[in-house]
């Protein structure tokens, strides 16, 4: 979901990798790799990708946020708290620790690809348009 969401938008706005990676300051090999599923990306690599392509995290059903990427913690703990929803529910339904998913809602830790795309999905969370 993320990583098909970031290629998708590099397609769409025709930037190019080499071009986005020399302005953040990244590797390209490191990036493609990541956008071909071959490795991981540090979550604050991530979220410069993210501001750089001008997305963010945000609800499915809105065209934009104002929620900055490195705020998905507080966007997940504002839709759990809008809905009631216990952490030990959640933690259930995703197959993530209790632990790790209180720690990652109280911004003390982030959660690996896998697991937050898990999150996102339960909580209708998608990439959208960053309203800066």
């Amino acid at each position: 979901m993320i990583r098909e969401s970031i290629t998708q938008t590099i397609k769409e706005r025709g930037i190019k990798q080499v071009d986005m990676c020399r302005d953040l300051k990244l590797e390209v090999a490191n990036v493609n790799a990541f956008l071909h599923g071959k490795r991981t990306m540090p979550f604050q690599d991530l979220c410069l990708v993210m501001r750089y392509l001008g997305v963010s995290f945000g609800v499915n059903n809105r065209n934009e946020t104002n929620w900055p990427p490195a705020a998905v913690h507080k966007l997940a703990s504002a839709i759990i708290s809008g809905r009631g929803i216990k952490t030990s529910d959640l933690a259930r339904m995703s197959r993530i620790s209790p632990s790790s998913v209180s720690s990652f809602i109280t911004g003390e830790r982030q959660l690996s690809l896998s697991n937050l795309e898990t999150l996102c999905r339960l909580l209708n969370i998608g990439i959208t348009k960053y309203k800066q």
